[in-house]
């Protein structure tokens, strides 16, 4: 027996489906954070940070960073920026 296609129609009804599933959640807030590691600071450098205080992440521009949702690692991204905003692009989800 061969595989069959699959409608668009189907397919259609298919994510309508599994919208419907989700339907009760998708308006939950959730909290969506990056990580950027300080490795190894003082806790007396911490204590002198002030206004203009710089620290060095030590990661690279090329590196991915984790992006977490509600504690759980959902994928990478990138810092990048669109005008004034700083914001984050998705490189990699799973």
């Amino acid at each position: 027996m061969e595989p069959q296609e699959t409608s668009p129609d189907l397919k259609s009804k298919s994510l309508a489906s599994s919208d419907a599933v989700w339907a009760d959640v998708m308006d939950l807030p959730c909290t969506l954070s990056v990580a950027v590691q300080i490795p190894k600071i003082a806790v007396r450098r911490l204590l002198r940070l002030e206004l203009n205080s710089v620290l060095d992440s030590q990661h690279s521009e090329d590196k991915p960073l984790p992006v977490w949702v509600n504690g759980v690692k959902i994928g990478q991204g990138e810092f990048d920026v669109i005008g004034d905003r700083l914001i984050i692009r998705i490189t990699e989800t799973g």
